[in-house]
């Protein structure tokens, strides 16, 4: 059994955002704060802890597929991590310069244990057919 992940996690200093969202919000010169809250909906196979010495690859919304997949490879993960944190100048992480805090919030979903976050391709684009959306 994977044990329950964190109610929080804390960003200090300006890290801790997605790259993608770190670039569309670069440009608000006064945002200093923001706060995600997201659904923990158990059976990840990703365990977080708060704290930067249970967070070595600097976790920022990272999907089960992606980490299992990318952070294999060591090389790989060593150099997005590092442009995570803003230690590359290429593509590096930007984040808005009055940034101070970033803090992703959990809540577990009702029913966890039963949910099956995982769904194939083949799943989704059923589902979107079903609901005439191709």
């Amino acid at each position: 059994m994977v044990p329950p992940g964190p109610e929080k996690i804390v960003y200090e200093g300006g890290g801790g955002l997605p790259m993608h969202y770190a670039r569309v919000l670069q440009d608000l010169r006064h945002l200093h704060t923001i706060i995600i809250t997201i659904a923990d909906f158990g059976g990840g196979k990703t365990t977080l802890q708060d704290g930067p010495e249970h967070n070595p690859y600097a976790w920022a919304g990272e999907c089960d597929r992606c980490m299992g997949m990318m952070y294999e490879d060591e090389p790989f993960r060593d150099q997005w991590v590092a442009r995570k944190k803003g230690l590359t100048a290429k593509d590096g992480y930007v984040a808005p310069p009055a940034l101070k805090r970033v803090e992703w919030n959990f809540w577990m979903a009702e029913g966890s244990e039963e949910v099956d976050v995982e769904e194939s391709e083949d799943e989704l684009v059923d589902e979107e057919a079903a609901k005439g959306e191709l």
